[in-house]
């Protein structure tokens, strides 16, 4: 597959982000705003049927966006919607005055003789209400005190070929650092804690936000403190997560525009994958994906998505709505051909549709898919993140960061091949929109 040379990354980077837009895309159907800043949204019973994937430039009043210049405010309804149907409402981050932290460990990390680098503990604290509630994360970063890209992962599911350092020692090799949170202790991911009783939820009684939604906002007083020691380089953050982890890792990118890349592993329609369009011979073709939270992940997301059982037509947002809040951001989804709990063809498509937001940026290259085979160097299997998944991940930050050649990994590609999985032909995008004629 042909591909872009460096320079086109620079060159998104200068007319994008220097600018200080903001990408946001509205989705479905319209709703009625209150002020500026409240809005209300139809019962889901009133909310219309839709085979398609919603139009994600469809504006508050029915018309639809036509340049930058509306991006802002539209970003705002389309973060609201989610929130209302999906998340629930997500506090901002701490203020200085509730954050608080100290180191509590430091060892040198040696995994072999080219690597050499420190590992720390930071306990962090954050008081509010009345109420105290903390949490650790462990930071590796090569030797040397400096600033430098950062890879934040929530309690990765570690590699089933038992790689659990690849992360760290390929970092530290690329000059990165590595940091991981147990997201466990930011809420509990059990199901009896859908009355939001535990974790960091009673410091916040007035946002109705769940599991994932908390573990995506604890990224936040994260990078602060990441920041505030002068470890993590601000341009080049990036966020991932496996599974669940995906899920929040993408909601991490949505609701913190400091996260530079955003790479969730897997995470079905919850990260990148379709609603509307899937393969109905792979893997959960046609599950009612609300039921499976209301039976096992009650604490995922808000009980307002559980309305949506039978009728996921009418869910007013799918892949393009959740892709949209990241661009121009780079995005890489990172898949397996036989995961076992994903549907192949609604992360494909979930990319490519995408990739037609992107290109209104100039920015379609900055979208993609990685794509694992049955079988690899690493001996991975299945539903993992592991070697070849952070390999992807680095070689696209590479790129994109410090303009370099694309690395070895393959994106956009099915595994030994040069085209998509899914041949675009036979299956085309479920859309009856476009994106706007002018920027």
């Amino acid at each position: 597959m042909k591909r872009r040379r460096p320079s086109f990354m620079k060159d998104i980077r200068r007319t994008l982000f220097a600018t200080g837009i903001v990408l946001a895309i509205f989705s479905g159907i319209a709703l009625t705003a209150e002020e500026n800043e409240d809005f209300r949204f139809p019962a889901v019973e009133d909310l219309p049927e839709n085979a398609m994937m919603p139009d994600p430039f469809l504006k508050p009043d029915g018309t639809r966006v036509a340049s930058l210049d509306e991006w802002t405010e539209q970003r705002e309804y389309l973060k609201a919607l989610l929130e209302h149907y999906l998340y629930g409402t997500v506090p901002p981050k701490p203020t200085p005055e509730e954050l608080s932290f100290a180191l509590v460990s430091e060892e040198p990390f040696l995994p072999g003789s080219e690597i050499s680098g420190v590992k720390q503990t930071y306990q962090i604290e954050i008081s509010r209400n009345g109420l105290t509630h903390s949490f650790q994360f462990n930071l590796w970063r090569p030797e040397q005190e400096q600033r430098y890209p950062t890879l934040i992962n929530n309690y990765p599911e570690h590699s089933n070929s038992g790689a659990e350092d690849f992360s760290k020692i390929e970092a530290i090799r690329r000059g990165y650092a590595v940091v991981e949170f147990d997201r466990n202790d930011v809420a509990p991911d059990d199901k009896t804690n859908a009355n939001r009783e535990r974790g960091v939820f009673p410091l916040y009684p007035e946002y109705d936000f769940h599991s994932i939604a908390a573990w995506a906002w604890a990224y936040q007083p994260i990078i602060d403190v990441l920041d505030e020691i002068g470890v993590a380089d601000m341009d080049k953050i990036i966020a991932t997560g496996h599974s669940r982890g995906g899920q929040a890792a993408t909601a991490a990118g949505i609701f913190d525009e400091r996260i530079a890349l955003v790479a969730p592993s897997t995470g079905g329609p919850w990260s990148l994958g379709s609603y509307r369009q899937r393969d109905p011979d792979d893997f959960r073709g046609d599950m009612d994906y609300p039921v499976l939270i209301q039976r096992q992940f009650p604490h995922w997301y808000h009980p307002r998505y559980v309305e949506f059982i039978e009728r996921q037509n009418q869910l007013p947002w799918d892949a393009a709505t959740l892709t949209a809040l990241i661009a121009p951001r780079p995005l890489v989804n990172v898949n397996s051909t036989d995961d076992g709990i994903n549907n192949g063809l609604a992360h494909e498509v979930g990319v490519r549709s995408g990739m037609k937001i992107y290109a209104w940026w100039g920015a379609e290259d900055l979208c993609r898919i990685h794509w694992r085979g049955v079988t690899n160097q690493f001996g991975q299997k299945g539903h993992d993140q592991g070697p070849e998944e952070f390999l992807a991940i680095y070689d696209f930050a590479d790129e994109y960061f410090f303009d370099k050649l694309c690395g070895p990994s393959s994106f956009n590609t099915a595994p030994n091949s040069d085209t998509w999985r899914y041949d675009p032909e036979e299956h085309p995008l479920m859309i009856d929109w476009d994106v706007p004629a002018t920027r």
